[in-house]
C-alpha cells in the first residue's frame, strides 16, 4: 500500500487510455478526477487528522471512493503524474475567490506545475468550486477555455494569478509563484488547513463536485447549490436524511451511519 495502484486510480475515475506523459493524457485525467471524485472537507469539520502519505490517501479517496481537499487531491494526482512520465513540481497558492484584498487568506492551496514539451502548464484537481476542469498553459494574458469555466493566467512580475470567467467578468482565483514547495511545507500548510480555528473547513462543512455536462454541485452546511450554464439552484438542506440523499447522490459520497451521525450532530444539535 506505499505504492500506488495505477490500476485502482483509474478505475476509480473511469479511465482506460494511453499511459504517457503527453498533453492529451494530462487533459483527461484533469477532467475525469474532479468530476469523479468529489472535493469535500467532512474529515476535517469532524475535527480528524488528514494524513498525507500516499497510502492512506490511496485508501480513503480512491478504495474507500471518499474526496478530500487540495493536499489530498493533488498529493495524489502528483503521484499518479510522476508515475506516468511528467515533471511535476507542487507549488502553494494564496485563495482570492471572493476574498477582499484587505483581508488576504494565507497561502494554504496546493496546486501543481507540470513541465511539458518545452511549456508549463498548471494542474489542480482540488480546488472545490472552481477546480480546473483542464491544465491551464501557463502563458501570461492567454484565454483558455475548459469544459465548464474560460480561464486566464496573469502577472505583476511578482506573482502569477489564476483568473475565471464568471458571468461576463474575470474574477481572480488565486495567486502563486513558482518556487517549488517540499513535503513539509506542504504539512505545514495542510495542518494550518485542517486544524486552525478560523480554517473555512473547521467551521464548515465544504463539498463540491464538477459535473460531466459543465453543471457544479456545491455544499455549504445545509446549503446546497447547482450552478450550470442557465443559473443557479439554491436548496436548504433541513435534516439528516436530505444531507445524506445530496451527499450520494451529486457528490457520489457513501458515508458511514457513525459519519452521518456525527454531521447530524454537528449541523443539528439537539
Amino acid at each position: 500500500m506505499n505504492r500506488l495502484d495505477l490500476d485502482a486510480y483509474f478505475k476509480r475515475i473511469s479511465y482506460d487510455g494511453p499511459r504517457t506523459a503527453t498533453l492529451a493524457v494530462l487533459q483527461d485525467l484533469q477532467f475525469l478526477h474532479p468530476t469523479s471524485i468529489p472535493f469535500e472537507a467532512v474529515d476535517v469539520y469532524l475535527r480528524k487528522e488528514i494524513p498525507l502519505n500516499i497510502s492512506e490517501l490511496q485508501e480513503k479517496l480512491v478504495f474507500q471512493r471518499r474526496g478530500g481537499y487540495c493536499f489530498e487531491h493533488d498529493i495524489l494526482f502528483m503521484h499518479v503524474l510522476k508515475h506516468l512520465g511528467f515533471e511535476v513540481t507542487p507549488l502553494i497558492a494564496r485563495l482570492q475567490w471572493n476574498v477582499p484584498k484587505s483581508s488576504p487568506r494565507p497561502r494554504a492551496h496546493m496546486i501543481l506545475k507540470v513541465a511539458l514539451d518545452g511549456s508549463d502548464w498548471i494542474a489542480d484537481v482540488g480546488l472545490g468550486t472552481l477546480t480546473p476542469t483542464a491544465a491551464v498553459k501557463l502563458e501570461e494574458g492567454a484565454i483558455q477555455r475548459t469544459p465548464h469555466e474560460t480561464v486566464r493566467i496573469v502577472s505583476d512580475q511578482m506573482q502569477f494569478m489564476l483568473q475565471a470567467k464568471i458571468d461576463g467578468h474575470w474574477k481572480d482565483v488565486y495567486s502563486f509563484t513558482l518556487e517549488e514547495q517540499f513535503p513539509i511545507d506542504l504539512e505545514l500548510a495542510n495542518w494550518w488547513t485542517s486544524q486552525h480555528p478560523t480554517s473555512k473547513f473547521i467551521l464548515n462543512l465544504i463539498a463540491a463536485r464538477a459535473g460531466k455536462q459543465g453543471e457544479r454541485y456545491y455544499l455549504n452546511d445545509c446549503e446546497f447549490v447547482i450552478r450550470s450554464g442557465s443559473g443557479s439552484e439554491r436548496k436548504i438542506i433541513s435534516s439528516s436524511e436530505d444531507l445524506k440523499v445530496v451527499l450520494s447522490t451529486y457528490f457520489k459520497l457513501e458515508l458511514s451511519e457513525s459519519i452521518h451521525k456525527d454531521l447530524k450532530n454537528q449541523l443539528w444539535p439537539k
